[in-house]
């Protein structure tokens, strides 16, 4: 194997990598989200009712 034939593949190799990398990040920020929900802190999960009367946490 020559050197043109090794500096093509590396170039090859290199040119996949990047179309892979492009590529995983396209799909990860159109595909939609599978748990769209709550973060722990928003007031809407369980510990939201069990605080719900204590002055202390308004």
């Amino acid at each position: 194997m020559g050197l043109m034939e090794m500096q093509t593949l590396i170039v090859i190799a290199i040119v996949a990598v990047a179309l892979l990398f492009v590529g995983r990040r396209a799909w990860s920020t159109l595909r939609p989200k599978r748990d769209a929900g709550c973060g722990h802190d928003c007031g809407c999960g369980p510990a939201a009712s069990r605080t719900e009367g204590d002055w202390s946490k308004t």
